[in-house]
């Protein structure tokens, strides 16, 4: 008989959270361009899909890191993929703006709750030099799901209509809830403080980080949102603009699993969070002002975003206590939400406006320098115990 162990059964339950989060998250913008022709929505409401999707995470995050410290991963878990399934077969059925809406905040609770505990699942399960390693290819999850959402999604949308690609992130989901049956909570915290109490005894440098986390995905998210459609108007292929969308993410399935080994202090993964903020930058910055190097921007921009996610996951566990890594993650995914409803929004908007996404480019660039820049005052803090 075949036996895996504890860390090993932790890891598989978060990545195949994490890829079931960026499936159900990234379903829409492979498919945005028929939802436009199909339900006649504007580009700000396609920008609103994407940010209604987080916006309940802004209000549950941290409760729900709360609950997973208390209540352990798998109870939190199960609910939290049975909401994203709702939402999703919502979200297919839906016939105009509102409904999809309202699928989309539905599985967005859910979504947003998985991916606060996935990530705590690994910060209370390893420790040392392995938790690096661990978070390093733990953020692959993320780009992987969104890579394969990106180019199936909108293939079969062309071929059959976007609500069956629908059928995919379900299927996704009902994987990452059958590895969470094999998961027994025999080492949760029980801890009984409140949420505000322990809050206030985690000290500042955790919303230093949720700052770093909102301004990325801010960019992140809504570069991912309307590339598609950006690259479509410089007339590459409905396969060809989904591709060189997903750009953002193929890096990292080569630079996260690369740098885990080196997340040895806290200086370096600083620096590691600054450049994965910086250089993205230019490039957004460049790639409406230099559409002939269009190509070579897009593989950059997926090999230097990719410097950031593994260190600032792996931070949380050098700054705050071991008995609070959900909440602390809750942090860190309410900050990633306010960015996710603010960033394609005004890109969105700008491009509604404009006419074109140059100005949405600049948005994208600043944001990331708002990551550096949020980064900067970090502290060498250290959790007490």
């Amino acid at each position: 008989m075949v036996t895996i162990s504890r860390r090993s059964l932790a890891f598989a339950v978060a990545y195949s959270s994490l890829l079931a989060f960026a499936f159900v998250f990234q379903s829409l913008p492979p498919v945005l361009r028929h939802i436009f022709q199909e339900l006649n929505i504007d580009h700000a409401q396609g920008g609103l899909l994407m940010g209604i999707f987080a916006l309940p995470g802004i209000f549950i995050a941290i409760p729900s890191g709360w609950l997973a410290d208390r209540y352990g991963f798998r109870k939190v878990g199960v609910i939290a993929v049975f909401m994203m399934i709702l939402g999703t077969v919502i979200v297919a059925i839906g016939d105009d703006f509102l409904m999809l809406a309202i699928g989309r905040f539905v599985s967005g609770i859910g979504a947003m709750t998985l991916v606060v505990i996935a990530a705590s699942l690994l910060s209370t399960t390893f420790r040392g030099p392995k938790l690096g390693i661990a978070m390093g290819f733990y953020n692959t999850g993320m780009p992987l799901g969104t890579i394969l959402a990106f180019n199936t999604l909108g293939v079969i949308a062309t071929s059959y209509g976007w609500r069956v690609t629908m059928v995919i992130p379900i299927i996704v989901s009902l994987i990452a809830l059958a590895l969470m049956f094999l998961w027994h909570d025999d080492e949760t915290s029980g801890q009984t403080t409140g949420i505000f109490e322990t809050l206030s005894s985690m000290g500042g440098s955790i919303w230093l980080l949720g700052l770093v986390w909102l301004w990325f995905n801010a960019a992140a998210i809504a570069f991912l949102t309307f590339s598609p459609d950006y690259f479509s108007s410089l007339k590459y292929s409905a396969p060809m603009a989904t591709f060189l969308a997903s750009s953002i993410m193929w890096g990292a399935l080569i630079v996260s699993p690369a740098i885990g080994p080196f997340l040895t202090n806290i200086s370096r993964k600083k620096a590691l969070v600054i450049g994965g903020s910086i250089l993205p930058a230019l490039i957004f910055f460049g790639i409406p002002a230099a559409p002939l190097w269009l190509i070579p921007l897009v593989i950059a921009l997926g090999l230097t975003a990719s410097l950031l996610p593994p260190p600032l996951f792996a931070l949380p566990a050098e700054i705050v206590k071991n008995e609070q890594q959900g909440i602390a993650f809750g942090v860190l995914s309410t900050c990633l939400n306010i960015g996710v409803l603010l960033g394609p929004f005004m890109v969105g908007f700008s491009r509604d406006q404009t006419g074109t996404y140059d100005q949405g480019f600049l948005i994208m660039g600043v944001f990331s320098l708002l990551a550096a820049l949020s980064i900067a005052p970090l502290s060498r803090y250290r959790k007490s115990s």
